[in-house]
């Protein structure tokens, strides 16, 4: 299932313009990432992906604390409304919790 997205992100990735590798770039490497994860649980599959793949779920949970502590920060500051605030949270939870999940399937 994974593969077959990648295969079809790499299909689209031909037929769009250029300016649009960095975005192409960026699902590559997130479904890449959860390739990494199916596969850390064969026993006859390198370990090395499997610590990156762990890494980077640490690693994104760790921004996403930085991300929340700026938002409030910004709020405190005047900078961006309550309203503003609570969409930049929804959105942090609704990722934090696709996190959650994916260490869950580790």
């Amino acid at each position: 299932m994974l593969e077959a997205a990648l295969g079809h992100l790499e299909d689209l990735r031909k037929d769009d313009s250029p300016a649009f590798a960095g975005l192409y770039d960026d699902l590559a490497q997130h479904y890449k990432h959860r390739l990494a994860s199916v596969e850390s649980h064969n026993p006859d599959h390198d370990n090395v992906t499997a610590d990156n793949y762990r890494r980077y779920l640490d690693l994104s949970r760790a921004l996403l604390e930085v991300e929340r502590q700026t938002a409030l920060r910004l709020r405190d500051e005047g900078r961006v409304t309550d309203e503003l605030l609570r969409e930049m949270e929804h959105e942090l939870d609704l990722n934090e919790t696709r996190l959650m999940a994916a260490a869950k399937g580790e």
